[in-house]
């Protein structure tokens, strides 16, 4: 084999040995900056968020680890989550404290997501008020004034059917859509740095990556931003609201 052949396939193996390092690190690098680590004792209670993408909780395992779970309900203007019910009636029936979360598209009807969310919460009793989860990813590149203006819509109709609102995101969508017209709606923030946000927070989710009895994949986690006891509070204080 002459040296011109030697040479050209030790660059080629090189060559793969130096993207494939790459891969691994970039690889490494992405789950890495999907969970952030607590401090221990810091926060007392725990939840998670799931969807159809999940597989099927069981949740009387779920109760020994988690206070609380929030469900996804509906997508845009017609799309209902297909383990909406089977996971909001076995998460109440355990115990667990119960929430529900829409994925909002950016285009899409603010009135008509509006109507989408309240008839799938009929008949349902929430312990949260109804998440709008706003974010860049799985949208389209749209005008953020066009997407607010959507959004303005959304929340017309669920104030209009007496529906109270939490808002998810991450720090760039809650910059970008949500503050300062919602700032002072409770606020459910991903973050993998600590602290999340230098705004009020209610709830932080804070990896991608969890794991709990009951589940046999990888969970998103979330804490409450306070104690027990305040986590009780805030649940009475909204179902108060409510009854009025």
């Amino acid at each position: 084999m002459g040296k011109t052949i030697k040479w050209t396939i030790l660059c080629v193996l090189s060559l793969i040995i130096s993207v494939c390092g790459f891969v691994l690190y970039l690889h490494y690098n992405s789950h890495k900056a999907e969970s952030v680590k607590l401090p221990v004792g810091l926060y007392t209670v725990y939840g998670i968020d799931i969807s159809a993408h999940n597989d099927t909780i069981d949740f009387e395992k779920a109760k020994h680890d988690i206070d609380f779970v929030f469900i996804k309900a509906t997508e845009g203007a017609t799309w209902k989550d297909r383990m909406f019910d089977y996971n909001y009636y076995a998460a109440k029936k355990s115990g667990l404290k119960v929430g529900a979360y829409h994925f909002f598209k950016f285009d899409r009807s603010g009135e008509a997501q509006g109507v989408n969310v309240t008839e799938a919460l009929v008949g349902k009793d929430l312990d949260f008020p109804v998440v709008i989860d706003i974010e860049d990813h799985g949208n389209p590149d749209i005008k953020p004034e066009i997407v607010r203006q959507r959004l303005d819509k959304m929340v017309e109709v669920l104030q209009h059917h007496n529906v109270d609102v939490m808002f998810y995101s991450n720090k760039k969508g809650y910059y970008k859509y949500i503050a300062p017209h919602y700032a002072n709606y409770p606020l459910w923030i991903c973050s993998f740095t600590n602290p999340p946000i230098s705004e009020k927070w209610t709830f932080w989710q804070y990896s991608h990556k969890g794991t709990i009895s009951g589940s046999k994949s990888e969970l998103d986690l979330n804490v409450f931003h306070s104690d027990a006891e305040d986590f009780e509070s805030y649940i009475e204080a909204f179902k108060a609201s409510n009854r009025r």
